[in-house]
Order: C-alpha cells, then structure tokens, then sequence
C-alpha cells in the first residue's frame, strides 16, 4: 500500500524526526521500538490484518530487513 506522503510529513505525523522514518525505509537501522511501530500504524491509520503483517515482520526479520511490501511512503 503507498501513501503517497513524504517522509517528513509522515514523521510530523507521527511526532518524530525524518531521521528516524529515512534508515527504517532503506533498511539500515535495527527493527524500531513497538512505540515507533505503534505510532507508525495510527498515523497511517493502517487495517488490522496490516497492523497484525507489520508487527509480525518487525518481531521475525533481522535488523536489515525491508518492511513488507504494501508499507510504502
């Protein structure tokens, strides 16, 4: 699923940095903290089937892993 925003609009959305949504998209930064997680699915407003596919993939992939597909800012 693509959003189509920025991510700096989606940090604001979040209450975060870009710096911290930039490393997580390319995959160069560790799985984030359920709070990020957490955070990033309420200002995404994603399903609950996508929220139950993100957290499974952020608890099961190593720390370079890309997030699924459909999660794409």
């Amino acid at each position: 699923m693509t959003y189509g925003i920025r991510q700096v609009e989606l940090a604001a959305l979040m209450g975060d940095e870009q710096s911290n949504i930039s490393p997580l998209k390319i995959g160069t930064k560790g799985p984030p903290p359920s709070e990020f997680v957490n955070r990033l699915m309420e200002a995404l407003t994603l399903p609950q089937i996508q929220q139950d596919e993100l957290q499974k993939a952020v608890a099961a992939f190593p720390s370079n892993a890309l997030p699924p597909q459909w999660v794409s800012v």
